[in-house]
């Protein structure tokens, strides 16, 4: 009998996203209990079909008269993302998966079959129109036309991003420097690709590093931690509101040496941090804390305040394809009611001529530029200050005073920077 143990672990894991489960979360859960011979196909799978879940659906609704149920709409998209992504031939594919249709749930397979022998007919509509670009590069269609309003043509550019699927890496400096993790990367015997600063590797790769001397840490999080590094030294008091899992606090009680709060208003993500900070050798103050509510105690404290604010993460479409899809436009005015409420209680820790910074993994201007220019017209003693622009920064990049936007690449997600000074 076939092995459909890879397609079974990569449906279930897809069955949990599609009812609301987070894709990141459940995809680690379901790899974590597979056979390693298991992983990079479940993987691959899982990514393919979230990455491509809308142009799919198109697909199905083009060649379904009556909407089958959601557990055959699932298999039916891993099959075509697989026939999409796959050099094999085409007829193996559809075999394997309506096998798997008859294993798994029997007297469907002769509808799988059907369905998959008439999709080459299906034709995508053209390239101009938000409704065009949404499916064919499978982006919600109201995120593509609120990028369209605030990037004009940039859009296509910006949807279009291919993104390293890989986990990105740092050394943890203390216990090796960086050229010390380069050489031990480089000598190891493992599928690794080196950036600027640190190195994108596989699971597999991860288990056979020595988990002392890296950590993982997106590109773009490291880029925004040497930004907040900027004026710091082992005097300094820095205060980061919405910290966990902690990767940013970290890396600036690593690198600065800085005298580091970090917070989070969930006492099991405290412990995220507490955690991570223990593994990485780092000592910084782990407190819950809701950033919306003013800390009388913290009144003119710190000489740097932090707000990673909760965002919509528009900037992580391509390495979460997820993280939008079942989400809609209203999720904005939520949000930035809340973003705008954080930086107002942040700004009462900050000390005169110190740093407030304002961050998002999310490139709209409704969650950044927008707010900023609330916030500054409501706290007239802060204004835009100059940013220290640090490696890493992609050419798509967009700098300019006070501001740092790291628009998606292959390497980075997106993110936005804003640095204000307390006058």
């Amino acid at each position: 009998m076939k092995d459909f143990s890879s397609k079974n672990i990569a449906y279930d894991c897809l069955k949990s996203v599609f009812n609301g489960a987070y894709s990141s979360i459940e995809l680690d859960h379901y790899l974590s209990a597979a056979p390693s011979k298991n992983r990079a196909y479940v993987t691959a799978i899982v990514y393919s079909v979230l990455g491509s879940d809308i142009r799919l659906s198109y697909i199905l609704d083009s060649l379904c008269e009556k909407k089958p149920k959601q557990s055959i709409i699932i298999l039916l998209k891993m099959a075509l993302a697989e026939i999409e992504g796959s050099s094999r031939p085409r007829e193996k594919i559809i075999n394997e998966y309506v096998a798997f249709a008859k294993e798994r749930f029997r007297g469907s397979e002769k509808f799988v079959n059907g369905v998959l022998a008439r999709a080459p007919s299906v034709e995508l509509p053209g390239e101009t129109g938000i409704k065009a670009l949404s499916i064919k590069y499978s982006c919600p269609e109201w995120v593509v036309e609120k990028l369209f309003l605030d990037y004009g043509e940039l859009v296509r550019e910006i949807i279009a991003t291919e993104y390293i699927n890989k986990t990105h890496i740092r050394n943890n400096s203390n216990y090796l420097t960086r050229q010390e993790f380069d050489e031990l990367v480089s000598k190891a015997d493992i599928d690794a690709e080196r950036t600027e600063l640190g190195w994108f590797v596989t699971r597999k790769a991860l288990s056979a590093l020595d988990e002392k001397t890296f950590t993982a840490q997106s590109h773009s999080s490291i880029v925004a931690s040497e930004i907040f590094c900027d004026n710091l030294n082992a005097e300094s008091k820095v205060l980061d509101l919405c910290a966990a899992p902690g990767g940013k606090a970290i890396y600036i009680a690593e690198k600065a040496g800085a005298n580091v709060t970090a917070c989070d208003i969930h006492e099991h993500r405290v412990n995220l941090i507490k955690s991570y900070a223990a593994r990485m050798g780092v000592r910084l103050k782990a407190l819950q804390n809701d950033a919306t509510v003013i800390n009388k105690e913290w009144a003119s404290a710190f000489d740097a305040v932090i707000c990673d604010a909760p965002c919509s993460g528009s900037g992580l479409l391509k390495s979460s394809p997820d993280i939008l899809l079942f989400k809609g436009a209203q999720v904005l005015d939520e949000l930035s009611s809340i973003q705008l409420k954080i930086l107002l209680s942040a700004a009462n820790y900050v000390k005169k001529g110190g740093y407030l910074y304002y961050a998002t993994c999310s490139i709209f201007k409704a969650e950044n530029e927008d707010v900023i220019s609330k916030f500054l017209a409501l706290a007239t003693n802060f204004s835009l200050s100059p940013v220290k622009l640090v490696s890493g920064l992609s050419e798509a990049s967009i700098a300019s005073s006070g501001v740092v936007k790291i628009m998606p690449s292959r390497v980075s997600d997106g993110f936005s920077i804003f640095k204000m000074v307390r006058k």
